[in-house]
This record gives C-alpha cells, structure tokens and sequence, in this order.
C-alpha cells in the first residue's frame, strides 16, 4: 500500500516524479487487534486529527472527534475480534448498539463510505474554469507532473474518461503551490 496516496494515480504509480524506491510500503498484520493498533497511530488517524486541531483554531472554533475518546477508543481496543468483524461485517458492535436507530440501507450497508465532495459536479458544471486552473498547474508543476498526467486530467474534466480525483490532486496542488509561492523549476 502506498501511503502517499495523493502523489500516486491508482493505475500507474508515475505521474508524480519521484523513484519508486522512495514510496515507504506498510507493513502487513495478522491481527485484528494489531491491525486496529497499527491503523490508530500509523495511518490517516493522526494526520486527520492534525488538520482538525489545526483548522478548529484558526477558525476559533471547537471540534471533536467523537469516535476518538481515550475511554472508546481504550475499550474497543479491549473487544474480542468477533464483535469488531463477524459473519463479514465490519463495525459489529456499533451496528448492533444502534440496530433500530439506524435506517436499515445503513445498518446493512457493506461498502465504506467517507465524507464525500462532489468535484464530480463541480468540474463538469465548470468545465471552462476547471480547464483555466489545469493550464495554470501545467505552468506551475511542469518540472515535476509528467506531462502525459496533464492531459490525463484533461480527459477527466472535458467528461472523455470516467472521473476520478486524479484531476482535482493536480489542480489542488497547483493551487497549494501558487499560496505558499513554493518553488518549482517550471515556476
């Protein structure tokens, strides 16, 4: 698994130029418990709760985490496996302390489903803009996006390949780029 997720395109890990041999691959479990463990303090777990914290005090505003309490977090670390994972489904105990409160579509449903943006929708309600900002990334990332990842991106926001976030990666990062005046040899 590649943990810098936004350099890389699902397919083909080269759009972003850096050597292979610098992606760092996670490590493999055999427990649900280790899993449990490797996932609370080595994946998005903590960057999460830095962007959290850091955008609740710019914006003078607090937040919580509510899923993250010490004592929760303690005490399903605490669960046997079987009332985490049972007969393929994830989340057992907490489908089953909210069995009834729950719409049935969501106590059943298997697949993952995160906070979703609709990018989609933007980039083909937007189409001219969306373009505007990918001739800006090409001038402000030439020297490090594989210009075949450009035209990749292209193809996604004129609706000729099946989107994905790989445009809006490129475009958020020429954005980033441009606000904090970083340095590029294309720039």
């Amino acid at each position: 698994l590649f943990k810098s997720a936004i350099f890389t395109d699902k397919k083909s890990n080269n759009w972003w130029k850096v050597s292979k041999d610098s992606i760092e691959v996670s490590k493999m479990h055999f427990s649900i418990l280790d899993e449990s463990n490797y996932e609370l303090f080595n994946t998005s777990v903590p960057m999460q709760l830095h962007w959290c914290d850091r955008d609740s005090m710019a914006h003078s505003v607090e937040s919580r985490a509510p899923f993250l309490d010490f004592r929760l977090v303690e005490y399903i670390l605490s669960c046997p496996s079987e009332l985490k994972i049972k007969e393929g489904k994830t989340k057992f105990l907490l489908r089953e302390s909210l069995k009834g409160i729950l719409p049935k579509t969501v106590y059943e449903r298997i697949s993952k489903i995160g906070f979703a943006t609709p990018e989609e929708n933007w980039m083909s309600d937007n189409q001219a803009l969306f373009l505007e900002l990918l001739e800006s990334a090409k001038l402000n990332l030439s020297s490090v996006v594989n210009p075949i990842a450009f035209e990749k991106a292209e193809n996604i926001i004129l609706g000729n390949s099946r989107y994905e976030g790989f445009a809006w990666r490129i475009i958020c990062l020429s954005i980033w780029v441009q606000v904090f005046n970083v340095e590029t040899e294309g720039r």
